[in-house]
Protein backbone atom coordinates (compact mmCIF):
# COMPACT_ATOMS: atom_id res chain seq x y z
CA UNK A 1 0.00 0.00 0.00
CA UNK A 2 3.02 2.31 0.15
CA UNK A 3 4.28 1.59 -3.35
CA UNK A 4 2.25 3.32 -6.08
CA UNK A 5 1.17 0.46 -8.32
CA UNK A 6 -0.72 0.12 -11.59
CA UNK A 7 -1.67 -3.35 -12.78
CA UNK A 8 -1.72 -4.16 -16.49
CA UNK A 9 -3.51 -7.34 -17.55
CA UNK A 10 -2.97 -8.04 -21.25
CA UNK A 11 -4.98 -10.54 -23.22
CA UNK A 12 -3.12 -12.79 -25.71
CA UNK A 13 -0.21 -10.74 -27.04
CA UNK A 14 0.65 -11.17 -30.71
CA UNK A 15 3.08 -9.45 -33.09
CA UNK A 16 3.39 -5.82 -34.06
CA UNK A 17 0.34 -4.59 -36.00
CA UNK A 18 2.51 -2.63 -38.47
CA UNK A 19 5.33 -5.13 -39.11
CA UNK A 20 3.98 -8.44 -37.79
CA UNK A 21 7.23 -8.92 -35.90
CA UNK A 22 7.19 -11.38 -33.02
CA UNK A 23 9.69 -13.69 -31.38
CA UNK A 24 7.26 -16.47 -30.49
CA UNK A 25 4.93 -18.55 -32.60
CA UNK A 26 2.60 -20.01 -30.02
CA UNK A 27 -1.13 -19.64 -29.32
CA UNK A 28 -2.99 -18.51 -32.43
CA UNK A 29 0.18 -18.82 -34.50
CA UNK A 30 -0.05 -22.59 -34.11
CA UNK A 31 -3.05 -22.62 -36.47
CA UNK A 32 -1.05 -20.61 -39.03
CA UNK A 33 1.79 -23.12 -38.66
CA UNK A 34 -0.53 -26.09 -39.17
CA UNK A 35 -2.23 -24.56 -42.22
CA UNK A 36 1.16 -23.74 -43.75
CA UNK A 37 2.18 -27.42 -43.55
CA UNK A 38 -1.01 -28.89 -45.00
CA UNK A 39 -1.73 -29.12 -48.73
CA UNK A 40 -3.49 -25.92 -49.86
CA UNK A 41 -6.50 -27.86 -51.19
CA UNK A 42 -7.08 -29.75 -47.92
CA UNK A 43 -9.88 -28.11 -45.92
CA UNK A 44 -9.45 -27.31 -42.24
CA UNK A 45 -12.25 -28.05 -39.77
CA UNK A 46 -13.78 -25.97 -37.03
CA UNK A 47 -13.06 -27.46 -33.63
CA UNK A 48 -16.21 -27.47 -31.58
CA UNK A 49 -18.47 -24.45 -31.80
CA UNK A 50 -15.39 -22.20 -31.89
CA UNK A 51 -17.67 -19.48 -30.56
CA UNK A 52 -15.35 -18.37 -27.77
CA UNK A 53 -13.84 -14.93 -28.11
CA UNK A 54 -10.09 -15.10 -28.60
CA UNK A 55 -8.85 -11.72 -27.49
CA UNK A 56 -5.66 -10.81 -29.33
CA UNK A 57 -3.76 -7.60 -28.73
CA UNK A 58 -0.79 -6.44 -30.83
CA UNK A 59 2.40 -5.77 -28.93
CA UNK A 60 2.82 -2.23 -30.29
CA UNK A 61 -0.59 -1.20 -28.93
CA UNK A 62 0.14 -2.94 -25.63
CA UNK A 63 3.43 -1.10 -25.11
CA UNK A 64 2.07 2.30 -26.16
CA UNK A 65 -1.00 1.89 -23.91
CA UNK A 66 1.20 0.96 -20.94
CA UNK A 67 3.43 3.98 -21.52
CA UNK A 68 0.50 6.38 -21.77
CA UNK A 69 -1.44 4.94 -18.85
CA UNK A 70 1.68 4.84 -16.65
CA UNK A 71 2.09 8.57 -17.12
CA UNK A 72 -1.39 9.36 -15.76
CA UNK A 73 -1.61 10.55 -12.18
CA UNK A 74 -4.92 8.75 -11.75
CA UNK A 75 -3.46 5.40 -12.88
CA UNK A 76 -1.99 4.58 -9.48
CA UNK A 77 -3.97 1.82 -7.83
CA UNK A 78 -5.93 0.96 -11.00
CA UNK A 79 -6.11 -2.25 -12.97
CA UNK A 80 -6.14 -2.01 -16.77
CA UNK A 81 -7.26 -4.80 -19.07
CA UNK A 82 -5.17 -4.32 -22.21
CA UNK A 83 -7.30 -6.13 -24.73
CA UNK A 84 -9.25 -5.70 -27.94
CA UNK A 85 -12.63 -4.11 -27.19
CA UNK A 86 -14.11 -5.97 -30.20
CA UNK A 87 -12.52 -9.44 -30.12
CA UNK A 88 -13.14 -12.05 -32.78
CA UNK A 89 -14.34 -15.58 -32.11
CA UNK A 90 -12.10 -18.58 -32.73
CA UNK A 91 -14.26 -19.39 -35.76
CA UNK A 92 -13.78 -15.88 -37.19
CA UNK A 93 -10.02 -16.03 -36.64
CA UNK A 94 -9.77 -19.41 -38.35
CA UNK A 95 -11.79 -18.02 -41.27
CA UNK A 96 -9.43 -15.02 -41.45
CA UNK A 97 -6.45 -17.44 -41.52
CA UNK A 98 -8.03 -19.47 -44.30
CA UNK A 99 -8.79 -16.37 -46.35
CA UNK A 100 -5.39 -14.73 -45.78
CA UNK A 101 -3.53 -17.94 -46.61
CA UNK A 102 -5.80 -18.68 -49.61
CA UNK A 103 -6.74 -22.08 -48.26
CA UNK A 104 -9.68 -24.36 -48.93
CA UNK A 105 -12.65 -23.35 -46.77
CA UNK A 106 -13.48 -25.19 -43.56
CA UNK A 107 -16.14 -27.71 -44.50
CA UNK A 108 -17.36 -29.06 -41.22
CA UNK A 109 -17.21 -28.88 -37.46
CA UNK A 110 -15.80 -31.67 -35.34
CA UNK A 111 -15.93 -31.94 -31.57
CA UNK A 112 -12.79 -30.47 -30.00
CA UNK A 113 -12.54 -33.67 -27.95
CA UNK A 114 -11.43 -35.46 -31.13
CA UNK A 115 -8.43 -33.16 -31.35
CA UNK A 116 -7.62 -33.88 -27.70
CA UNK A 117 -7.79 -37.61 -28.48
CA UNK A 118 -5.50 -37.15 -31.48
CA UNK A 119 -3.02 -35.29 -29.25
CA UNK A 120 -2.85 -38.41 -27.08
CA UNK A 121 -1.28 -40.24 -30.05
CA UNK A 122 2.39 -39.15 -30.30
CA UNK A 123 2.57 -39.31 -34.11
CA UNK A 124 -0.59 -37.24 -34.54
CA UNK A 125 0.54 -34.74 -31.87
CA UNK A 126 3.92 -34.38 -33.58
CA UNK A 127 2.26 -33.77 -36.95
CA UNK A 128 -0.51 -31.41 -35.82
CA UNK A 129 1.65 -29.40 -33.43
CA UNK A 130 -1.50 -28.01 -31.80
CA UNK A 131 -0.95 -28.36 -28.06
CA UNK A 132 -4.00 -28.80 -25.85
CA UNK A 133 -3.48 -25.24 -24.57
CA UNK A 134 -3.99 -23.95 -28.12
CA UNK A 135 -7.08 -26.12 -28.56
CA UNK A 136 -8.51 -24.57 -25.40
CA UNK A 137 -8.68 -21.19 -27.16
CA UNK A 138 -11.40 -22.49 -29.47
CA UNK A 139 -13.96 -23.01 -26.72
CA UNK A 140 -12.74 -21.19 -23.60
CA UNK A 141 -15.03 -18.26 -22.87
CA UNK A 142 -13.23 -15.19 -21.50
CA UNK A 143 -14.29 -11.55 -21.59
CA UNK A 144 -12.17 -8.51 -20.75
CA UNK A 145 -13.64 -5.31 -19.38
CA UNK A 146 -11.65 -2.59 -21.15
CA UNK A 147 -13.91 0.28 -20.15
CA UNK A 148 -11.45 2.05 -17.83
CA UNK A 149 -8.61 1.43 -20.31
CA UNK A 150 -10.46 3.06 -23.21
CA UNK A 151 -11.76 5.82 -20.95
CA UNK A 152 -8.33 6.71 -19.57
CA UNK A 153 -6.62 6.46 -22.97
CA UNK A 154 -9.26 8.71 -24.50
CA UNK A 155 -9.45 9.05 -28.24
CA UNK A 156 -5.68 9.30 -28.64
CA UNK A 157 -5.01 5.56 -28.75
CA UNK A 158 -7.25 2.71 -29.80
CA UNK A 159 -6.54 -0.97 -30.21
CA UNK A 160 -6.42 -1.60 -33.96
CA UNK A 161 -9.04 -3.88 -35.49
CA UNK A 162 -7.68 -7.41 -35.96
CA UNK A 163 -9.00 -7.64 -39.52
CA UNK A 164 -6.94 -4.54 -40.42
CA UNK A 165 -3.59 -6.11 -39.52
CA UNK A 166 -4.14 -9.89 -39.48
CA UNK A 167 -2.58 -10.38 -42.93
CA UNK A 168 0.56 -8.61 -41.63
CA UNK A 169 0.72 -11.03 -38.68
CA UNK A 170 0.30 -14.07 -40.95
CA UNK A 171 2.79 -12.80 -43.56
CA UNK A 172 5.45 -12.27 -40.90
CA UNK A 173 4.85 -15.73 -39.43
CA UNK A 174 5.10 -17.42 -42.82
CA UNK A 175 8.27 -15.51 -43.73
CA UNK A 176 9.86 -16.32 -40.35
CA UNK A 177 9.22 -20.00 -39.58
CA UNK A 178 11.88 -19.91 -36.84
CA UNK A 179 9.22 -18.44 -34.52
CA UNK A 180 7.66 -21.92 -34.41
CA UNK A 181 10.91 -23.73 -33.60
CA UNK A 182 10.55 -23.70 -29.81
CA UNK A 183 6.98 -25.04 -29.75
Amino acid sequence: DRIPTTVFRPSIVIGDSKTGETVKGDGPYMVVNLLSRLPRWLPMVHLGESAAQVNLVPVDYLVEAMVRLSALDGAKGRVYQLADPAPKTAREILEMCIKTMRRAPALTTVPVEIAYLLNAVPQARDFLQLPNQTLDYFNHYVEYDVSNTTEDLGSGLRCPRLEDYWSTIVSYALANPQIFATH
